[in-house]
């Protein structure tokens, strides 16, 4: 049977309590009587993988904790799937963390607005800079040419830096 978390004195020791009611009813409703954010935030992760429910890793505020629960999900998946059960930006989050897990740069292509740090994350990753030629934000590209230059030791990703600080820097690190 369930505790009755009224009988804790802090908000603190009752969400707690009520969290640890929740998963062990796999009971995504109790969740929000957990006060104490970051408590909230691990009740929907716990409860999401537990149940195989992704729509509850986006009831999860802490954008550190958010990650962590697709990311936790996505490990259980391989495909798509399960982000289609979302919408917008949440969805769009849930392809580039699924497509970085599984190194599955074409699934970057249907990440809409997150599409180019998708490119960058998958890149990087790999080690392989060829797939930061597809990012159109300038920044991000550079950004991504030298990390995954770095990440893969290969300095030929340098040269494809726009701007020679940039190139500079790059030659430099890796």
């Amino acid at each position: 049977a369930a505790v009755d978390c009224s009988v804790f004195p802090d908000a603190q020791q009752q969400s707690e309590c009520y969290k640890d009611n929740a998963i062990k009813a796999k009971n995504p409703l109790d969740c929000p009587k957990a006060t104490i954010p970051e408590v909230r935030d691990t009740c929907y992760s716990a409860i999401a993988a537990a149940i195989s429910e992704i729509t509850l890793c986006a009831k999860v505020n802490g954008e550190i904790s958010r990650t962590a629960c697709f990311n936790a999900f996505a490990g259980t998946q391989t495909s798509n799937a399960a982000c289609e059960k979302l919408a917008g930006g949440e969805k769009e989050y849930c392809i580039e963390n699924l497509a970085r897990l599984l190194s599955n740069a074409s699934s970057c292509e249907l990440a809409g607005s997150r599409k180019d740090p998708c490119y960058k994350g998958v890149a990087v990753k790999l080690g392989q800079y060829v797939t930061c030629l597809k990012i159109a934000d300038v920044k991000i590209a550079d950004s991504c040419l030298h990390d995954a230059g770095v990440a893969g030791q290969d300095s030929s990703a340098c040269g494809k830096v726009s701007i020679e600080a940039g190139k500079n820097t790059c030659y430099y690190d890796v």
